[in-house]
């Protein structure tokens, strides 16, 4: 199984409620200088790539993309 279909998987499980939290996660810990600069960096690209997703994807697909990558912060 390769990354995005993990990242798909993951989504499709999620709430919208569990997406907004956790782009919420990740820019309260920005916000609060909780992470170090290269992971900061691959955040916001992460951030950047999953809002670009959203545009083309349907919930279900948008939904499994965020869940991975919230599991991947860990």
């Amino acid at each position: 199984m390769t990354k995005l279909d993990t990242l798909r998987t993951n989504l499709l499980n999620m709430s919208r409620e569990e997406q907004l939290e956790a782009l919420r996660k990740i820019r309260d810990d920005r916000k609060q200088n909780k992470m170090p600069a290269v992971k900061e960096r691959k955040a916001r690209e992460a951030t950047s790539a999953v809002t670009t997703l959203l545009g083309s994807l349907t919930p279900e697909q948008a939904a499994e993309i965020l869940k991975a990558l919230q599991g991947e912060g860990s």
